[in-house]
């Protein structure tokens, strides 16, 4: 039987892309989100152990930690909600190190956070500036840190995710722009996994870098 493995917002769009991803390699997979198990036609999502639970009530969650071979953090917002206490700073940084927390009490070795390359257009620089912190925060703890930041992530989940990537192919014909290519949200939940379960990874990991890791997939 294959390692345990917690996924912190695994009923997301990169999060159940990493669920996925890892059932099919074996793994015992753990997903803890506010909405549980996700509403979704496949039989990998019978695999998963769901629980529904706020991140901030770790009581809840924090045994299902032990024994635990990597923790893949894959909570986000890009767009502020006030009135749900979902700030950038509560979501994006608060959250990221409540599950570090928890994580480094369970003894954890691994944590694998996904960030971001940079600020969308229109996005205030509030939100880039939560997910530095987090970064910066999480490499203060006893593991091995991995922080993969991709820029714009297309899948099926996110129809509209194409059109955002077919305008990002056209950015990247910028020199400035060619280290930004689009990624398919299954290349970052594959380089997220080869990130948890190799030893040797740590770190920053950039777009080229995530692509070359998702290529080491079996």
């Amino acid at each position: 039987m294959r390692s345990k493995l917690f996924v912190a917002g695994g009923s997301g769009f990169i999060g159940s892309a990493v669920c996925q991803c890892a059932d099919a390699l074996g793994y015992n997979v753990i997903s803890l989100s506010r909405r549980g198990r996700p509403d979704l036609p496949a039989a990998w999502v019978d695999h998963i152990q769901w629980i529904s639970a706020s991140v901030f009530d770790v009581e809840r969650w924090q045994d299902h930690m032990q024994e635990c071979a990597a923790i893949i953090y894959c909570i986000g917002i890009i767009l502020e909600r006030p009135n749900e206490h979902a700030t950038y700073e509560r979501i994006n940084t608060e959250a990221a190190i409540t599950v570090a927390a928890a994580a480094a009490a369970a003894h954890v070795s691994t944590y694998v956070h996904i960030s971001v390359s940079r600020k969308p257009p229109f996005i205030p620089p509030a939100y880039l500036a939560s997910k530095r912190s987090a970064e910066e925060r999480l490499q203060t703890y006893p593991f091995r840190t991995a922080i993969l930041r991709p820029g714009a992530v297309y899948g099926p989940r996110r129809a509209w995710s194409y059109l955002l990537k077919a305008i990002f192919d056209a950015l990247a014909l910028l020199p400035s722009r060619r280290a930004d290519f689009p990624l398919a949200v299954r290349e970052v939940a594959q380089a997220a996994l080869v990130a948890a379960t190799n030893p040797a990874i740590s770190g920053v990991l950039d777009v080229p870098a995530i692509r070359k890791l998702s290529g080491r997939m079996p």
